[in-house]
């Protein structure tokens, strides 16, 4: 006789959202109702239905003929499943879900049969969907790893697409589960009574038992069911396999394949559908958005991958939840720059990012700071009318907030001081209740020379100093730093997640950080600083064979002749913008990274023979390679031009023209690759604290300056690098500073006119001299 409470209707979008939740906690599959379903075996196959996500059976592998027909041996013992040890108990939140109590308190009473109590209460989010599962007495049953998955891997009809193999099932008497609705705040159950307690799956202790749940404010969807003699009747957990898919070389290629040996040879199964909303419906992908830098396909598209790959379409990762950063500290400490550069890594990464700034916002809504009443910038008493200005701003910014995070944004960086340790409280409540992860981030400094370095350069330049003699400017600033200190309360609660940074960068502590995206962005604030520095971008010069990837040629005798003007022409540059700006040169070091082709490694030569008599020359050069700069790999494409291309991969071309960012040639990298590829540089770019020249290709000139500007993904291949040009860009606290110089017209500039090579296109994909001074330049030769 089986108990069982099913008081709620089948849905299959909710039946789909809870199995999707509990496989991202645990990587098993889920049966939505598994008093209903048949329980699934160790060895089965079939495959699972989209809409609802069950498992549809096909066989099993010990009883279909030619599975056996294959693997006779299976008859064996040793290939046989075999029973793990029963745990006690087993309980799964999933995602908002959050386990508050629970308690397990066997006590003996009559051969065979214990009285066990399990008390849990889990509380969940109401504005996001969570999940439980709770389960008495679970036990597995797995198939034999090794030589038996192995061999199953090379049945045929266990390699037909969609078709999954149960690998291991976890099987229990008794069970109870829930989705979790809107409104759902916490449920508490209980398991009490006496349960016949079994030697092993499939046996009982031959015992009647008095048992039974017990529920409290529990939702429409919660489930529960027990077995009164205890059997295992029961499988709400089990894994899927597919086999592993193997690659076979193209003809003529030689390639070094991993075998793979034992269970490697098989994976976990990839949910069919994309990203799931909170109705458990498939978010659908808008085609018109403007960044198209990681567009989903296929199955399994709502997993997060590394760099700026991470995204989906529609600039979310789903499983990172929304994230509010509350900055924390007193003026003049960096946490604009902070805010800012934040802002753009995680854009690049694909992430729905904004700064909302309080500065800036009241500025829009009430004028300068001469315009305000006098005691707007303290921190002591206030007059009625400042009192009222504030908190319209503070609500004005909220407001902010709440409708990016209603549109679709995933992260807020809330750009204020926010000094209070009962004012971050109050906020941080607030919006924890909508679901929303809140994050302190604290920007300390008790450097002075940091301290005014950050007045100097950002400050006193701003709207509010508008016409101040720049010294009574420090002066007004320092005084309202010095009424904040007087209220100022650090972070020093652990109640919510915290990362407190100090001298911007040169320490840093955490505090509760958790999960993927949270990470990154530790991460990321490891690697910053607010150092002044110059970034220089410049071509290569001209190559003996231009137009072949393969070939990586040395440069042309005009080549050699570039690479000597380049270094007068940056160092002369960099002279005069040092000296414009009041600093002084003869301790800085210039730093040049170039590609490990021949090309742009020979480019920088030239500085490595400075004269100590030229009054330019800074004290040290310091040339790097790095091989992940190399340009964009154009496949079997390489030395076509774009009549060849059209002419033997028409409809290559046609898609390829359609999106340039995310197609990807035959054998090729996409610009979607290279920015996947210069992640990791981007991060040493920012690490970076010397003036830094880059010598490189066009392609990967493109994402860097993409990432530094702030230009959206999908308009990367149409940034215009060409051959003559220095770049210069200054980062600043609001962003970025950026002008181009033009400094050669000889070989490898013009090429008759058309200012790029045209078999080379897949790289120089933008690459003109249109607007650059040559009023004869062909402006029809862009692609």
């Amino acid at each position: 006789m089986v108990w069982f409470s099913w008081p709620w209707s089948h849905k299959r979008p909710a039946n789909r959202k809870y199995i999707d939740l509990i496989y991202d906690e645990t990587s098993l599959w889920a049966s939505y109702m598994p008093f209903k379903a048949t329980p699934p075996r160790a060895g089965d196959f079939g495959y699972v239905e989209k809409e609802t996500g069950d498992f549809v059976y096909r066989g099993n592998i010990y009883e279909d003929k030619d599975v056996m027909t294959h693997m006779p041996e299976l008859k064996e013992e040793k290939y046989q499943p075999t029973a793990g040890q029963v745990i006690k108990k087993w309980i799964i939140t999933a995602r908002t879900a959050r386990h508050i109590d629970a308690e397990f308190a066997p006590t003996g009473s009559f051969a065979g049969v214990a009285e066990a109590t399990i008390d849990v209460e889990v509380s969940f989010h109401p504005q996001q969907r969570g999940a439980f599962l709770m389960m008495y007495g679970p036990c597995t049953l797995e198939l034999p790893k090794d030589v038996l998955l192995e061999r199953l891997s090379k049945v045929s009809k266990l390699r037909e697409r969609g078709i999954y193999l149960v690998t291991k099932v976890i099987t229990c008497p008794a069970y109870a589960l829930q989705l979790s609705n809107r409104d759902a705040s916490s449920v508490r159950v209980k398991f009490v009574g006496q349960l016949p307690i079994p030697a092993a799956p499939g046996v009982t202790a031959g015992a009647t038992a008095s048992f039974g749940w017990r529920s409290e404010r529990v939702g429409s969807s919660y489930q529960e069911a027990c077995h009164e003699l205890g059997e295992y009747a029961y499988c709400p957990l089990f894994s899927l396999k597919q086999v592993r898919p193997t690659f076979k070389p193209l003809s003529g290629i030689r390639r070094s394949e991993q075998v793979r040996r034992g269970d490697d040879t098989w994976m976990d199964i990839i949910p069919p559908w994309a990203a799931l909303d909170d109705d458990g419906n498939e978010i659908p992908y808008d085609d018109e958005e403007e960044d198209t830098s990681a567009k989903p396909s296929g199955m399994g598209a709502y997993l997060p991958k590394a760099g700026i790959a991470a995204a989906v379409d529609s600039g979310l990762l789903f499983h990172a939840g929304k994230i509010l950063v509350v900055t924390v500290g007193l003026p003049a400490r960096g946490k604009t720059h902070i805010s800012r550069a934040l802002e753009r890594y995680l854009r690049w990464t694909g992430v729905k990012t904004q700064v909302v700034s309080l500065g800036d916002y009241r500025r829009k809504s009430l004028g300068y700071a001469q315009s305000l009443p006098s005691d707007y910038f303290t921190l002591g008493p206030k007059s009625l009318e400042t009192i009222k200005l504030r908190e319209k701003i503070a609500e004005g910014c909220e407001q902010l907030i709440w409708d990016f995070f209603d549109a679709g944004g995933q992260v807020i960086i809330y750009d204020a001081n926010n000094g209070s340790r009962s004012a971050r409280r109050s906020l941080a409540e607030k919006f924890d209740k909508a679901g929303i992860h809140v994050i302190f981030l604290e920007s300390a400094c008790d450097d002075p020379n940091v301290i005014l370095a950050n007045i100097r350069g950002v400050k006193i330049s701003s709207p509010d100093y508008r016409g101040w003699d720049p010294e009574k400017a420090i002066e007004d600033y320092y005084n309202r730093i010095r009424d904040h200190e007087k209220h100022y309360q650090p972070v020093e609660e652990t109640t919510w997640p915290s990362i407190r940074i100090i001298n911007v960068g040169e320490k840093i502590m955490v505090n509760k950080i958790r999960g993927y995206l949270q990470s990154r962005v530790v991460f990321f604030l490891m690697n910053i600083h607010n150092r002044f520095r110059t970034i220089y971008f410049a071509r290569s010069g001209q190559s003996l064979i231009e137009h072949s990837y393969k070939a990586d040629s040395d440069l042309s005798p005009a080549g050699w002749e570039y690479a000597e003007r380049l270094k007068e022409f940056v160092l002369e540059r960099r002279a005069k913008s040092l000296k414009q700006r009041g600093i002084d040169g003869t301790d800085r070091r210039l730093v040049i990274w170039t590609s490990a082709r021949r090309r742009s490694h020979h480019s920088a030569w030239p500085f490595l023979s400075i004269s100590p008599d030229d009054e330019n020359a800074p004290p040290r050069v310091k040339v790097i390679e790095k091989p992940q700069m190399s340009e964009i790999n154009p496949g079997v494409w390489d030395g076509l031009t774009p009549e060849q291309v059209i002419k033997f991969f028409p409809d290559e071309w046609e898609r390829f023209v359609r999106d340039p960012y995310a197609y990807r040639a035959p054998r090729a990298e996409s610009y979607h690759d290279l920015c996947v590829r210069l992640e990791p540089t981007l991060i040493e770019l920012e690490r970076e604290k010397e003036d830094l020249l880059i010598i490189g290709h066009a392609s990967v000139i493109r994402c860097m300056l993409a990432y530094l500007i702030g230009l959206p993904a999908s308009e990367i291949p149409a940034i215009e690098v060409a051959r003559g040009d220095l770049i210069e860009v200054v980062p600043t606290s609001y962003g970025v500073h950026s002008q181009a110089f033009h400094f050669w017209d000889g070989p490898g500039r013009l090429d008759g006119g058309s200012g790029k090579d045209e078999a080379n296109f897949y790289e120089n994909y933008a690459e003109d001299t249109k607007g650059k001074r040559r009023s004869n330049v062909d402006t029809n030769a862009t692609l």
